[in-house]
């Protein structure tokens, strides 16, 4: 029976060939050779034309194409899938021609003929049925017919198409000699192929899953891998652009083969299957991010966490209230919190974002190299980036990033001040979730936000913060805040998740959208709300330029790994805190906090206007001769290199033309007036600036505090008569400025490490300004002093702020004073003695300097803080005689 229905299908077979071959013609050599029907086409025909041109548009390529055509000379590839159907296919077929890779001339299970051109359609149909009928009406095996050899061994790249799942997939349905991946692993330990493996995954939705897959996800197949009818119904409702091609990072097959001699033929074949499709779901899980579940589901999880429940017994208890309207009031902190992340918020934000920074921006630098690391990291760990705080562009420049490279967006910290409507609605459908800046005896809030936090860690999502709370005023690091931090601390010393990696990520602009404002705090005035005006005034931004936007994202930590350092005593806490008294996730989580700032403080960049700005300053009279102020810069530009700064590409590329042009855009902006009418020609920087262009040298000030500190020690030497300075002086006197600026300045220890201080004296060295005998430095000339006074000056106003605000301190006496007055009245013995000539500077005049110095004090023990009814902090002095020792100090320096 089986041989009867054989010979009546070659008799078929036949019949059709003889019938169709004078309609078809003649056979041609070529692309006909494919009796299969499968290669990828240079030209289509008309239908193709038709259906798919206009889709081509909607599907990107990722950054992962820039390996792929690295990886082209290693030999033939093999490029493989799961999930490629005709949409799929002829989409790679179009990406693979524009991106210049080799295209494959076989895929098992998808046809082309249908977008042939009508003459290599009829000789592909010839050579079909001329094949079948020399195998008695079937087409041979690719594989066991060793088409599949003649390919590679010619170095044809091919498509495999694997199913999802390894179960289905594997060699208990294949046959042996039907098997692409085995045949392909033989072919190499023969020798006679030099191939490698190009995993690759056609991503639909680069939104993250649904937790609970919708009913049209059950009837018609996920999102992610539709099956065509859903492809057709929704296609054009959810996936404009939204289609993602990703390449995974390519294998070479004999590179498997050796790390897995053991194996036989089949055993490898299935164990190179299970990773390909393994490092093709984690990658793709990298993109679209874990499962996402939905809003009211993270709430009901939050919710349930047993310390919620003990912090609502322990509050009924002490306040009388009915712990149920203590359970309705922590179901409302939770929804004032969670972010409700809507993908189609986020890609119609990227559109206007993307639009908004083309506008504002001259574009936006990040560390690629870096940003494929954290990729790696993303479908395994929960990734927590930790931005410096100096602009409300910082969360949306980094998200933007993210979304551009294919990485999902990370839930983001938000101060509840930016939940105002419309912008909180639409930040919280972006990823934001919103918490109070303080909340000290809310015990119930505080183990709300903490569950909150758990439930994203336990869940894996990515998590945005700023270590620093607020944004700064100054442009220098704030000090750290450790409430977060220690909330995630606490979260892996309780095994919520295997691990977590930490990025530090420096964000640097050459010029802020905020500064106007800032200028105005700095001054004295109170910080504005965020609302609805904001955004209404935000169309006058866009007609101003700001320069370029520099991301540079440090080396991920694991938060584990470091744990563990910090349990054993290899990372120790800041010597000024008392280790003794910690708890260990305190110790752990001020070791961290250290890490960071100090990753964030040398990963910043030091732009040609933060440069520019710090060598305007470098000058004790009100005007700067335009040749001081560029040789003050070469100063800046020869230090800053040979401390190994990161400079922005226009100071490398151009120095001379990027500081011109920094001054030029100064004053264009009204911060400084030129007059080049009078020789020599002139620059004077406008008093009501004086601040703006401070806070573009504070931005950098922590680079150059090393040689500030050590200029300004050698200078204090010559004044009393010495031309040289002891190595004890040296480090008695260091040690002073780190107790002095331990406020100022976040990792002060890091900064002024004896390292960076030697690094400082080895420049004067070299630079000829100091010389070394023994234990003693030396200042080698009279013109020396000149030089070291520049650097001394970087200084000046933080060493006046800070006498300012101590004699005011100390005019105190036993009256208590709110943390309002005390700032106000520092600000007027400011004004008083910038008019006596006590001091010169009036950047010194700060309102955050002030506070820094406040918080100095009480930490010190010389101020005593407490707080009212109404939460108003009041301080009075407690240690007169500590007082006196840090004005000695400060009297030294």
């Amino acid at each position: 029976m089986y041989n009867l229905r054989m010979n009546l299908k070659l008799l078929l077979t036949k019949i059709e060939y003889l019938f169709l071959r004078p309609i078809l013609g003649k056979e041609v050599l070529g692309e006909s050779c494919d009796i299969y029907g499968s290669h990828m086409l240079y030209k289509k025909n008309l239908l193709h034309r038709l259906i798919f041109k206009w889709f081509y548009k909607r599907v990107s390529v990722d950054e992962s194409i820039k390996e792929i055509k690295e990886s082209i000379e290693w030999g033939v590839p093999i490029y493989v899938s799961t999930g490629i159907g005709q949409v799929e296919y002829n989409s790679l077929n179009h990406i693979f021609i524009n991106e210049g890779l080799p295209l494959a001339w076989y895929t098992n299970g998808i046809s082309s003929r249908f977008w042939m051109p009508c003459k290599l359609a009829r000789a592909s149909k010839l050579a079909r049925l001329k094949e079948r009928m020399n195998h008695g009406g079937n087409l041979p095996h690719p594989v066991s017919s060793g088409y599949i050899e003649k390919l590679v061994d010619s170095g044809k790249a091919i498509l495999v198409r694997l199913k999802s799942t390894k179960l289905y997939n594997d060699l208990y349905w294949d046959a042996p000699d039907e098997d692409i991946i085995l045949k392909l692993i033989s072919l190499v330990k023969k020798g006679g192929s030099n191939l490698y493996i190009v995993p690759l995954q056609f991503i639909w939705d680069s939104g993250s899953r649904r937790y609970k897959r919708p009913i049209l996800d059950l009837l018609f197949g996920e999102t992610e891998e539709p099956c065509l009818t859903k492809r057709a119904i929704l296609f054009l409702k959810r996936y404009r652009e939204r289609a993602i091609v990703h390449f995974c990072k390519p294998l070479r097959l004999k590179d498997f083969i050796d790390t897995h001699q053991g194996l036989d033929g089949e055993e490898a074949a299935m164990l190179l299957k299970d990773t390909i499709l393994r490092q093709i779901s984690e990658e793709k899980k990298s993109i679209i991010g874990p499962a996402f579940k939905p809003r009211k589901r993270i709430m009901e999880e939050v919710l349930s966490s047993s310390a919620i429940e003990e912090a609502i017994h322990t509050t009924a208890n002490e306040t009388k209230k009915d712990p149920e309207d203590l359970r309705i009031l922590a179901r409302k902190y939770v929804d004032e919190m969670a972010a409700d992340i809507k993908y189609v918020y986020i890609e119609y934000g990227h559109k206007l974002l993307s639009w908004i920074f083309n506008s504002m921006y001259d574009g936006i630098w990040y560390n690629e190299d870096m940003l494929s690391k954290i990729k790696q990291l993303l479908p395994r760990y929960p990734v927590v980036f930790i931005p410096n705080h100096r602009s409300h562009i910082d969360y949306l420049a980094l998200s933007n990033i993210l979304y551009t490279n294919g990485l999902s967006v990370p839930h983001v910290a938000a101060g509840i001040n930016l939940s105002f409507w419309p912008l909180g609605a639409i930040f919280r459908r972006c990823g934001a979730f919103f918490i109070r800046r303080k909340f000290p005896k809310n015990e119930i809030y505080k183990k709300v936000f903490e569950s909150y936090l758990r439930t994203l860690i336990k869940e894996g999502y990515s998590i945005e913060f700023f270590i620093e709370g607020g944004r700064t005023r100054t442009g220098r690091l704030r000090e750290p805040k450790l409430g977060m931090l220690g909330a995630i601390v606490r979260a892996m010393l309780d095994n919520v998740n295997r691990d977590l990696y930490i990025v530090p990520t420096s964000i640097t602009y050459d010029k802020v959208v905020e500064e106007d404002a800032y200028l105005k705090e700095i001054k004295g005035e109170e910080k504005k709300k965020e609302g609805l005006l904001d955004l209404i005034k935000l169309r006058r931004y866009l007609a101003r330029r700001y320069g370029k936007i520099y991301v540079n994202f440090g080396e991920p930590l694991s938060l584990r790994t470091f744990m563990e350092k910090c349990v054993s005593g290899e990372v120790k806490a800041p010597s000024n805190e008392e280790t003794e008294e910690m708890r260990p996730e305190e110790g752990i989580t001020k070791c961290m906090a250290r890490a960071i700032m100090s990753e964030l403080g040398s990963g910043c960049f030091v732009t040609s206007y933060a440069l520019t700005a710090t060598a305007l300053l470098m000058h004790d009279k009100k005007g700067i001769i335009e040749s001081e102020c560029k040789y003050n810069a070469r100063l800046l530009i020869d230090y800053l290199n040979y401390a190994g700064a990161r400079l922005s590409h226009p100071l490398i590329e151009d120095p001379e033309g990027s500081i011109e042009d920094a001054l030029a855009k100064f004053a264009s902006s009204g911060d400084i007036a030129v007059y080049t009418n009078f020789t020599p020609p002139y620059y004077l920087i406008n008093d009501d600036k004086r601040w703006r262009i401070d806070f573009q040298k504070g931005t950098i000030l922590h680079l150059l505090l090393p040689i500030g500190a050590l200029s300004h020690l050698l200078i204090r030497s010559t004044e009393k008569g010495r031309a040289f300075v002891e190595e004890k002086e040296l480090e008695e006197g260091v040690e002073g400025f780190r107790t002095i600026f331990a406020a100022e300045f976040a990792a002060i220890e890091d900064i002024l490490s004896q390292r960076n201080i030697q690094l400082a004296v080895d420049f004067l060295k070299r630079q000829g300004v100091v010389s070394v005998d023994g234990t003693r430095i030396f200042v080698s000339q009279a013109v020396s002093i000149k030089a070291l006074k520049r650097y001394s000056l970087t200084l000046e106003h933080l060493l006046e702020s800070y006498t300012t605000c101590l004699q005011t301190i100390e005019l105190l006496g036993d009256e208590e004073c709110s943390e309002k007055e005390l700032v106000q009245w520092i600000q007027e013995t400011g004004g008083h003695l910038l008019n006596l000539g006590i001091i010169d500077r009036l950047e010194s005049i700060s309102k955050p300097t002030y506070e820094n110095g406040i918080r100095l004090c009480t930490r010190l023990g010389i101020l005593t803080e407490s707080t009212d009814e109404k939460g108003t902090k009041k301080y009075t002095i407690s240690n007169k005689k500590l007082l006196d020792q840090l004005k000695q100090k400060l009297e030294i320096l």
